[in-house]
C-alpha cells in the first residue's frame, strides 16, 4: 500500500480509492498521456484526512500534473478536473467567489487541479519548490516514471522569490477561510469552518518556517524534513 497519509493503512486505502478513480477518468480523458503525478500532501505522504466514525475523508485537494507530448489548454483541464471532482461530490472550486461573505462549506472547495507539462520540456524546468517537490517527493500514478528526467535542484539553488509565492499563496487560503462575520459573532463559526481555518492558520505558520530554510539554503522536500532541518539549524542561523 502506497502511503499518502501520516494515519495509517486504512486512511491510505480510502485515499487510494479516490485516485482510482481520478487517474481512470485522466486516462481515459487524455489516451496518449505519458505519465500522472500526484504532489501536495498526499504526493509526499503527509496528506491531511478527517475521520469520522471508522471512514475518513480527504482534506487535501489533489494536486496532479500530467505529462504529454504536447502542451493542453487550461481550459480543457479545469473542466476536466471540475467533472471528476462533482464525481465525488465536491464542488470543484478553488476559492470562495466573495471570501467576506461567503460560507466555507467544505466539500464546496475541496476540489482536484490538474496541470500539465511537455515530455520534451522536462529537462529544463525551473528551480521552483514545486519543481523540487515533484522531483524529490512525488508520487507517479501512470505511465512512464519521467522525474528521472527533471534537472537536479540543490536545496541552496530554490530562489528566494519562492518564498514570497508561498506566502502570498498560503495566507490567501487563511483569509479564504475567514468571514468577517466571525468578528461580530464568535458563534456563527461552524466546527467544520473552525477546522478548516485552524488548518489553514496553521500553514500559513508553517510558510514562515519553509521561508528561513529558503534563506538558509536548507529547504528540503517534504514537511517531516522541513521541520526537523529547521530544529537543528535554528539557533545556529537565526
Amino acid at each position: 500500500m502506497i502511503a499518502y497519509t501520516k494515519h495509517g493503512k486504512k486512511a491510505d486505502e480510502c485515499i487510494q480509492q479516490y485516485l482510482n478513480v481520478v487517474v481512470k477518468e485522466i486516462a481515459n480523458a487524455i489516451p496518449d498521456v505519458v505519465s500522472i503525478i500526484l504532489m501536495g500532501g498526499y504526493g509526499r505522504g503527509e496528506g491531511a484526512v478527517l475521520k469520522s466514525g471508522k471512514k475518513y475523508m480527504p482534506v487535501n485537494d489533489f494536486d496532479l500534473y500530467i505529462v504529454t507530448k504536447r502542451l493542453l489548454p487550461d481550459k480543457f483541464l479545469e473542466d476536466l478536473a471540475t467533472e471528476i471532482s462533482k464525481k465525488f461530490g465536491w464542488g470543484g472550486k478553488a476559492h470562495a467567489e466573495a471570501f467576506e461573505t461567503a460560507k466555507y462549506e467544505f466539500k464546496k472547495f475541496l476540489h482536484i487541479d490538474i496541470r500539465c507539462l511537455e515530455e520534451n520540456k522536462l529537462k529544463h524546468l525551473p528551480p521552483t519548490v514545486r519543481y523540487f517537490e515533484m522531483k524529490y517527493a512525488s508520487k507517479v500514478l501512470y505511465g512512464n516514471n519521467v522525474l528521472d528526467d527533471f534537472p537536479v535542484i540543490k536545496e541552496n539553488e530554490v530562489p528566494i522569490s519562492e518564498g514570497l509565492r508561498l506566502v502570498m499563496n498560503r495566507y490567501m487560503l487563511m483569509l479564504i477561510s475567514f468571514r468577517q462575520e466571525f468578528i461580530k459573532n464568535r458563534k456563527a463559526i461552524s466546527k467544520e469552518e473552525k477546522e478548516i481555518l485552524f488548518y489553514y492558520i496553521g500553514k500559513a505558520y508553517f510558510t514562515a518556517c519553509e521561508n528561513l530554510l529558503i534563506l538558509a539554503g536548507k529547504f528540503k522536500a517534504t514537511y517531516w524534513e522541513r521541520a526537523e532541518e529547521l530544529k537543528k539549524i535554528y539557533d545556529k542561523e537565526f
